[in-house]
C-alpha cells in the first residue's frame, strides 16, 4: 500500500529524545528510508519515493514547524534506493543512485536553492547504490553497495574520495 510508511524524526539533546513533527506523507506514493542532517539552515531530510515504476528522491527542510519540500530528483525506473545526506564546510551534500542510468550522483548546495550536481561513478550493473558518506583525511568518502552479477561478487566497501 503506497503512502503507508510513517517517518517520525526525533532529535537527541542533553540525554533525551524530542520528537519533531512527523512528515505529512503523500498517500498516493510511498516514501521511506530517510537520511537527516542538522545544519545552520535547519534540519534537512532526504527520502526515497516510489510510485509503481517511478522512483525519485525528495529533500525537505524543517522550518516553521513543518517539513517543506526543496528538491525532487528522478532516480529512474529501475527500483530506487535510499539517498545519503551529509553536512560539511557549510554545504549540504546529497548522494543517490540512478539505477536506470547506472550512475552515482553527488549534489551539493550552500543555500538549498542552487544545487551543483556531478556524476561520481558509473556502474556496470543496475544493482548498486545505498550510499553512505563519511569524513576522510582527503575530503569526504562514499561507500556503496554494488553487485557484480557476472562473477556473483558483492562489493560492500567501494570508496570514492572527493576533495572538498
Amino acid at each position: 500500500v503506497f503512502g503507508s510508511d510513517q517517518i517520525i524524526p526525533a532529535r537527541y539533546n542533553t540525554g533525551e529524545f524530542k520528537l519533531i513533527p512527523e512528515m505529512k506523507l503523500a498517500k498516493e506514493y510511498r516514501t521511506a528510508m530517510p537520511s537527516v542532517v542538522d545544519t545552520p539552515l535547519g534540519l534537512i531530510m532526504a527520502v526515497r519515493a516510489k510510485l509503481k515504476e517511478q522512483n525519485w528522491v525528495e529533500v525537505y527542510r524543517f522550518s516553521q514547524n513543518k517539513w517543506n519540500p526543496i528538491l525532487k530528483v528522478d532516480t529512474g525506473s529501475d527500483n530506487g534506493n535510499p539517498p545519503a545526506l551529509f553536512f560539511k564546510d557549510n554545504k549540504v551534500i546529497l548522494c543517490y543512485a540512478n539505477r536506470g542510468k547506472r550512475e552515482l550522483i553527488l549534489s551539493s548546495t550552500e543555500d538549498l536553492e542552487q544545487w551543483n550536481e556531478k556524476i561520481i561513478y558509473n556502474s556496470k550493473t543496475s544493482d548498486f547504490g545505498y550510499p553512505v558518506i563519511f569524513n576522510s583525511e582527503k575530503g569526504i568518502g562514499i561507500v556503496f553497495y554494488e553487485n557484480n552479477k557476472d562473477d556473483r561478487s558483492v562489493i560492500l566497501q567501494k570508496e570514492v574520495i572527493l576533495g572538498w
